[in-house]
């Protein structure tokens, strides 16, 4: 084999490698520097670090707008399903607290007007009270600021571990695809290089 067919068939090896090291650098560059450094006068931070503040307000608006908000939490307590949970655990609470203060001799009569009497009231009981939580809730509560302080509370290299966890099948397909794309482009070289 002459030197130049070697030379030629090399080329879309390197430009395959150099396709998957560009993307690999550039899903490093997300995070990576953690804090700011200088090198000959070029500042580089990770894009997210740099950025943190910013996407953590996004990212809360679209978890408030999208994802979750009072009134899907109000709604979950309207379902039959929690309903009959919540009763099943607050039910015999109730029952209890109310019978320690009712005297000995009354119990027994008392006990089966008192859990008859929960049952028949415990639905509504559970909807108002899922109400009155969502009211005090949107008076109260900020879930975009409650999101937003829990991503600002996390370590850059927390935040890096939760992404690549969700997202590392993706971020490989991201190289790999580098990596092909890089080969064509070197191919498509070898073809101009023999054309012209």
């Amino acid at each position: 084999m002459s030197k130049e067919i070697i030379i030629l068939s090399m080329i879309p090896v390197v430009s395959a490698g150099l396709g998957w090291f560009t993307n690999w650098v550039a899903i490093r560059s997300l995070f990576r520097p953690y804090k700011l450094i200088n090198v000959l006068g070029f500042k580089f931070v990770g894009v997210i670090p740099k950025r943190k503040n910013i996407l953590a307000r996004k990212i809360a608006e679209v978890v408030d707008e999208y994802f979750i908000s009072h009134k899907d939490i109000g709604a979950a307590f309207s379902e039959p399903e929690n309903i009959e949970k919540i009763k099943k655990r607050v039910i015999p609470i109730i029952s209890t607290k109310i019978l320690d203060n009712v005297p000995v001799m009354m119990k027994m009569i008392a006990e089966p007007i008192i859990k008859n009497v929960l049952e028949k009231e415990a639905d509504d009981i559970i909807l108002k009270i899922g109400d009155e939580l969502v009211g005090h809730m949107e008076e109260n509560f900020d879930i975009k600021q409650i999101v937003e302080k829990k991503i600002l509370s996390y370590d850059t290299r927390n935040v890096e571990k939760i992404i690549l966890k969700v997202a590392k099948k993706e971020f490989t397909h991201i190289e790999y695809l580098g990596a092909v794309i890089g080969f064509v482009v070197g191919l498509f070289q070898v073809v101009l290089f023999l054309v012209l």
